[in-house]
């Protein structure tokens, strides 16, 4: 591992450690949500099947009422891992602020003289609540999507092998492909931070100083250089969107191959009678599943 990323993992452990405690409370629960959304394809499974072979109607009942009892706790579960990732991402980064505000304030005059104030709070409040939205996807997307991702993966090889390497082949690459192009995103986000930075700078200064910008007759050249400003944030800003749906892209059409190959597999062994119609049903439907984790781990 590089040191920057050594660094990286240290610095987010540190500000983890307070909130382990929470971090661990969350994680239980995450496994537990992941477990629940493979369980709820079976139970459809399960009930095609049995309605396909003639079962009785209590049985079908009964697999329905426990399809919602799953659906429900699985949705009430998903609520308090999004509100407890959030509180522990903003626990965790408000920390990071006072430790930023004290490193400002131990500053001399000659950095403060080079940083207009307002950039100062962009740095110190926006850029941090960027962190902190990063903090709340990794614990609750991050590791969940993995997890999620094993799980299917795992699962599927219990039901077909042929199908589980296609999905397979389709996860790995499009990882592959994220990490490959993921320092290009890195880059053109921070360009946009700082030049959101600049644009806080100058509002802050300007605002500052009104009664003399109103006095000498410079509203004209405050707006020019405003909007000069501005359209540096915006063209930084859509370059940075545009490298980071990259991603997003590229796994939309592996995902569409991969969805026709395992259709195309699926229906080969149904037709053959080597599985069942709620077995396809299954494949088709853990396949879907595996989209929105990688959307996620891309994101």
């Amino acid at each position: 591992m590089p040191k920057t990323e050594k660094r990286s993992m240290s610095w987010l452990l540190r500000y983890l450690k307070p909130v382990k405690g929470r971090l661990a409370v969350l994680l239980i629960m995450l496994l537990t949500s992941t477990g629940l959304q493979l369980l709820n394809p079976q139970i459809i499974k399960r009930f095609i099947d049995t309605a396909a072979n003639g079962g009785v109607l209590t049985n079908l009942i009964q697999l329905a009422g426990l399809f919602l009892v799953v659906a429900v706790i699985n949705q009430l579960i998903t609520v308090a891992v999004s509100y407890l990732g959030n509180d522990v991402a903003w626990r965790a980064t408000n920390q990071l602020r006072g430790d930023l505000l004290k490193h400002c304030l131990r500053l001399d005059m000659r950095f403060h003289n080079v940083k207009t104030p307002g950039e100062m709070i962009e740095r110190v409040d926006g850029d941090v609540t960027s962190i902190s939205n990063f903090f709340a996807m990794f614990i609750v997307q991050v590791i969940g999507s993995f997890v999620l991702l094993a799980g299917i993966l795992g699962f599927m090889f219990s039901v077909n092998v042929p199908i589980a390497l296609v999905m397979t082949v389709f996860t790995l690459l499009s990882i592959l492909f994220m990490v490959f192009i993921r320092n290009l995103g890195v880059d053109s986000s921070k360009n946009e931070r700082a030049a959101s930075a600049t644009l806080f700078g100058l509002i802050e200064e300007r605002i500052a100083g009104i009664e003399d910008v109103q006095a000498n007759g410079h509203v004209p050249y405050v707006m020019n250089r405003f909007y000069r400003t501005m359209r540096t944030v915006f063209r930084k800003g859509r370059k940075a969107w545009l490298l980071r749906v990259i991603p997003w892209n590229t796994t939309v059409v592996l995902f569409a191959l991969a969805v026709t190959a395992v259709l195309l597999l699926g229906v080969h062994y149904y037709m053959e009678g080597l599985i069942s119609i709620g077995t396809l049903f299954l494949i088709y439907q853990y396949t879907q599943m595996l989209n929105d984790p990688i959307e996620m781990l891309g994101d």
